[in-house]
């Protein structure tokens, strides 16, 4: 178990159990074998009902992810739109090379190779473009994503 406290619970259930059931026990192997049988019979139980959990909080949280996907929060919507907008108006700022590297890669999800080949630069240079627009986007997003305006560009 990773949890040490749902360990304590389960070692104290099986020495209950173990309590319970020790005029069951034949004496026909060792009294380790009939205690680690307990043993593994009250993990089994303890997988199994939180099997039985996890299924329903799933449930739960596919339904709620459903309802959300169909009938969106509006402030939600109108958050997304506004990140958009200043990703779009943050992307327009990037060099040529850089736009044209970033939007290759993510939006048209080529590999690094394919850009390489259709650019006519290399794997290095791609990435280091990559890694530039990636920085130059984070700097320029850093303050909307703070709450506050995104730089303009002069």
């Amino acid at each position: 178990m990773k949890d040490p406290e749902v360990a304590k619970d389960l070692c104290q259930n099986v020495w209950l159990k173990a309590f319970r059931s020790i005029k069951t026990f034949r004496f026909e192997s060792a009294f380790s074998s009939w205690l680690y049988r307990i043993t593994k019979n009250v993990c089994i139980d303890y997988h199994r009902r939180q099997k039985t959990l996890f299924h329903i909080d799933s449930l739960h949280t596919i339904d709620q992810c459903r309802v959300a996907r169909f009938y969106p929060d509006p402030c939600d919507l109108l958050q997304q739109q506004e990140l958009q907008q200043h990703l779009h108006a943050a992307i327009e700022t990037l060099t040529p090379s850089r736009k044209r590297v970033f939007l290759l890669y993510y939006i048209e999800e080529l590999p690094i190779r394919d850009i390489a080949t259709r650019t006519g630069r290399s794997e290095g240079t791609i990435k280091t473009h990559l890694r530039n627009a990636r920085l130059q986007l984070q700097e320029l997003l850093a303050s909307y994503l703070k709450n506050r305006d995104v730089p303009r560009r002069a």
